[in-house]
């Protein structure tokens, strides 16, 4: 089942409000970010630094543990 959330938006799994910090390390620089949601297949986080499309991230999010994966959108806003 496909979920539409948003305008134009498909979505296989719901995303789950889950504010918390996470260490993102990515290209060997650790980077401070926050957690604003979370889904099966990935996190929605909030940061200073823009990373680019398809980076590999590793994280570790409070709560939940280690994860990694890579940058499928960024943006500036």
């Amino acid at each position: 089942m496909v979920r539409l959330d948003g305008v134009g938006e498909r979505r296989v799994d719901m995303r789950i409000p889950y504010r918390r910090p996470t260490r993102a390390k990515a290209a060997k620089v650790e980077i401070e970010a926050e957690v604003l949601d979370i889904s099966g297949s990935g996190a929605l986080l909030q940061s200073s630094v823009v990373l680019d499309n398809d980076t590999f991230v590793e994280l570790h999010i409070e709560g939940i543990g280690d994860m990694e994966g890579r940058v499928t959108r960024s943006h500036k806003d």
